[in-house]
């Protein structure tokens, strides 16, 4: 390589006196065999040591004052309600929503991760949740975050909560595709019963000796009252 060509490459790798987004190189600090670290002077007075790479690529743009500054959150009660309208019964989330099937539910960022805007309502207007408590609403709004219409509950409490709104599986009893009878089968098989066999009753509705028994003691189609 020709010396113009050296001279310009070391040219390329002095820093010195340059500025990068923030930080303006005041001086050098050789760390190994020609390696150096180059000190810079951010805008808000501090100093740092950094190596080129992290310049010339744009990896560093200040001593970290910037980023505090652009990541700075307003306080978690303001952004809850920024993404909080008001109605006369509900309060509904305008924020982020996941939607799994047919129940949607909203989320915000709390204490350092994505938790449901239900139970931030919660803990901001009512108290710490217990751990192992689910938040239920009174409402069956997923997306409702009024404090008055939340409670606490155990897992299974959640469940038969879901299940006693119909918010189960929809495809149960007559809508499985491969069902034979309706919710009104079951009604009229039960009340049979006590006067028909099961052998007559299976033979009636097209299903077998066992399925009547099981409609009759309630182990299958238990939803139907």
């Amino acid at each position: 390589m020709k010396l113009g060509g050296l001279l310009l490459m070391k040219e390329k790798h002095n820093h010195l006196g340059k500025k990068f987004y923030k930080l303006t190189v005041i001086d050098k600090e050789e760390v190994y065999n020609g390696h150096y670290k180059w000190i810079c002077l951010c805008e808000c007075g501090n100093k740092i040591k950094i190596c080129g790479a992290e310049l010339t690529k744009g990896h560093k743009k200040s001593c970290g004052c910037w980023r505090k500054k652009r990541t700075s959150y307003e306080p978690v009660e303001q952004r809850f309600l920024k993404f909080t309208e008001k109605t006369n019964s509900c309060w509904l989330w305008k924020g982020y929503k996941v939607k799994y099937k047919n129940y949607e539910s909203g989320y915000m960022s709390y204490k350092g991760k994505p938790q449901r805007s239900s139970r931030v309502s919660y803990e901001l207007h009512k108290g710490i949740i217990p751990k192992g408590l689910y938040v239920c609403h009174t409402c069956d709004n997923g997306l409702c975050v009024n404090p008055d219409h939340l409670f606490l509950g155990t897992q299974k409490d959640n469940m038969q909560d879901m299940w006693k709104k119909n918010r189960g599986n929809p495809c149960r009893g007559s809508k499985k595709f491969f069902a034979k009878i309706t919710e009104e089968d079951v009604i009229r098989i039960r009340k049979e019963y006590p006067t028909s066999s099961g052998p007559n009753l299976a033979k009636k509705y097209g299903i077998c000796k066992q399925n009547v028994l099981n409609i009759v003691n309630r182990v299958a189609w238990k939803h139907v009252a």
